[in-house]
């Protein structure tokens, strides 16, 4: 739960690692300063990419209570069961597809933020997870 941070109060304004790609507001300053979003990303993953880079500057994330935002989240994709009333079903190519592109999101953010400061071995290790996660979940969807 780090990412969604669940176990906080929701009615408190607090410190986050991230916040969700469907509703953040950034100042101007800080998206010139990081030339905006990371456009290596297809699908999934840049949000995370932003704050992480946010952090890096030395910007705080938070969550900020007073406001509510209905996010139906899997819509886009299709994929998510939370969803599937209000979305088209993806067909099997598009779930392969989109299920990949989670796989290449993580593998682009590795690579990216932490392959320079572990050893090789550790990489190669890390990569290889990846890369097995993102069959079993492409086998998933098939």
């Amino acid at each position: 739960a780090q990412y969604h941070q669940g176990w906080k109060d929701m009615g408190v304004f607090h410190e986050i690692d991230a916040g969700c790609g469907a509703f953040l507001f950034v100042r101007r300053e800080i998206l010139e300063k990081l030339n905006g979003w990371d456009e290596s990303y297809f699908f999934y993953g840049e949000d995370l990419d932003l704050c992480y880079r946010i952090k890096e500057l030395g910007w705080k994330i938070v969550f900020f209570p007073d406001i509510d935002v209905l996010h139906y989240k899997g819509a886009t994709s299709g994929l998510r069961k939370e969803s599937m009333d209000i979305t088209k079903k993806s067909d099997g190519e598009n779930r392969i597809k989109v299920a990949g592109a989670s796989i290449q999101a993580w593998k682009i953010f590795y690579e990216k933020f932490y392959k320079d400061k572990y050893p090789i071995l550790i990489t190669q290790l890390v990569l290889s997870g990846i890369k097995i996660k993102g069959l079993f979940r492409i086998f998933k969807f098939r």
